[in-house]
């Protein structure tokens, strides 16, 4: 009996962090279809979205600041809407990384990040 309890919780939490994997992707897939950049996007336990594009990328929109910062405001806007689980999130992270490597050395920088609180986009 115990044996069956066990294999049973163990089965409702693979269940539940295939749900929660299947909508971090989905979410990846809807920001670059409507960005036409590709994102990782990540969740944690604490409520914090984190959304990164490579650095490279957003160069080569030749943003300045303020347009970079309205780009970020509209990708944490669209990611609070699409994400199937945005009522449980805190707060939208948009970032940038330039990664590089060196032999067996990997450097990676990640630019100012923009942090946005759920309760203040609409």
């Amino acid at each position: 009996m115990r044996r069956t309890r066990v294999a049973t919780a163990v089965l409702a939490l693979t269940l539940a962090a295939c749900g929660e994997l299947r909508s971090v992707v989905t979410l990846s897939s809807d920001i670059q279809k409507q960005f036409h950049l590709a994102a990782s996007v990540a969740v944690n336990t604490s409520g914090t979205m984190r959304i990164t594009f490579s650095t490279a990328a957003l160069d080569s929109m030749q943003m300045d600041d303020a347009a970079r910062e309205k780009f970020a405001r509209d990708v944490a806007t669209f990611a609070k809407a699409h994400y199937a689980k945005s009522a449980q999130l805190n707060e939208i992270v948009i970032s940038s990384v330039a990664v590089t490597s060196t032999g067996p050395m990997v450097v990676s920088r990640t630019t100012p990040q923009f942090w946005f609180p759920v309760r203040d986009l609409p």
